[in-house]
């Protein structure tokens, strides 16, 4: 984090232009740019600037947006929590379907509905997040016209008053993870139905149901349950990108 904090602060320090410029536009005269230049502490060497930068940072004084002119920490906050509602959602979502396509994949194995569920999940795997979005897009919002393309909303706004134009980001989220736990907790339930206990309980006389529920599907989880936290980090890093995509506030 250090090291692309000072790439970052050299490339601002390389590209012509500063803040003031920006701020001030075309139509900024050398008076003008100079006072700004001293109120934001422009004037200072560069070294100075970063170390009052990165000690700010540590303090948690972050400073003002020079777009939106709000402090950054509330800012950031708020967009954090979006983002969040937005992974938390897709989690709870993705968890239970996968779970239940992968379970009921591995119990019909070499069947048609195996063999469905197989292709759904490998084609949502291989579909990078963007793709997924655009194809979704093109579906939902273009042709069918049941939904928002864009998730352009206040970043205050209700989040469930504002369902709606969370279903897309949500759904291109959720095909991703769902499709790792599906092929993982297919894969599991294969491997636990082939165990000794599983044929004991069979000759037993249990019931199927019984078998698979209390049986089965108890230890097919455990090794689900790595995959699914590992899917925690992956909606939180692809929501960069389907939320650019979407335009949605996060």
């Amino acid at each position: 984090l250090i090291a692309i904090s000072l790439l970052v602060f050299a490339a601002v320090e390389l590209v012509p232009g500063d803040a003031a410029q920006v701020i001030l536009g075309r139509q900024a005269t050398p008076e003008t740019l100079a006072a700004l230049r001293v109120q934001l502490g422009l004037d200072r060497p560069a070294h100075v600037r970063y170390i009052a930068w990165a000690s700010g940072i540590v303090r948690g004084e972050w400073g003002e947006s020079l777009v939106l002119n709000v402090a950054i920490g509330p800012l950031l906050a708020q967009r954090v929590w979006n983002s969040l509602v937005l992974g938390t959602i897709a989690l709870f979502v993705a968890v239970p379907l996968g779970i239940l396509l992968g379970v009921v994949a591995g119990l019909s194995q070499g069947r048609w509905l195996d063999h469905a569920i197989v292709s759904f999940t490998l084609l949502a795997v291989t579909l990078p997040p963007f793709a997924t979005a655009i194809f979704l897009i093109i579906v939902f919002a273009s042709w069918l016209r049941w939904l928002p393309a864009a998730s352009f909303i206040a970043a205050d706004a209700n989040m469930w008053a504002s369902a709606r134009f969370l279903v897309l980001p949500v759904l291109t989220l959720t095909l991703g993870s769902l499709a790792h736990i599906a092929r993982h907790a297919r894969g599991s339930i294969i491997e636990v139905m082939e165990r000794d206990y599983i044929l004991t309980a069979k000759s037993k006389g249990l019931r199927h149901s019984t078998v698979i529920l209390r049986h089965a599907l108890r230890n097919a989880l455990l090794p689900t349950i790595s995959v699914i936290a590992l899917n925690v980090g992956w909606l939180l890093s692809g929501a960069v990108l389907v939320e650019s995509i979407f335009a949605y506030p996060g």
